[in-house]
């Protein structure tokens, strides 16, 4: 029931968190480049998404692809910021 309710307040139109939209842009983007499932460096490097700036340069910061590879065949069926905010709930 929680997870349901936490599903119904993340889906409400007023609800909004830019996270969600960068999460969903790289969900986006595994459909052009199927290889950022292994490697999403080249994402953050041309989206600046995760990354931190070190000795004046961005640097990506280590981070798994694992939560948007799931997301990504149910974004086919709902969208990816819906799928991004289902999986969040789920997992």
């Amino acid at each position: 029931m929680t997870r349901v309710l936490a599903l119904v307040a993340l889906s409400h139109p007023s609800f909004y968190y830019p996270d969600v939209d960068t999460h969903a842009k790289l969900v986006d983007a595994l459909d052009e480049e199927p290889s950022l499932a292994l490697d999403p460096r080249p994402y953050q490097a041309r989206t600046s998404a995760w990354t931190r700036g070190i000795g004046g340069q961005r640097v990506p910061f280590p981070y798994s692809p694992a939560f948007h590879v799931l997301a990504w065949p149910i974004a086919k069926v709902i969208g990816s910021v819906a799928a991004i905010k289902a999986l969040a709930v789920a997992g």
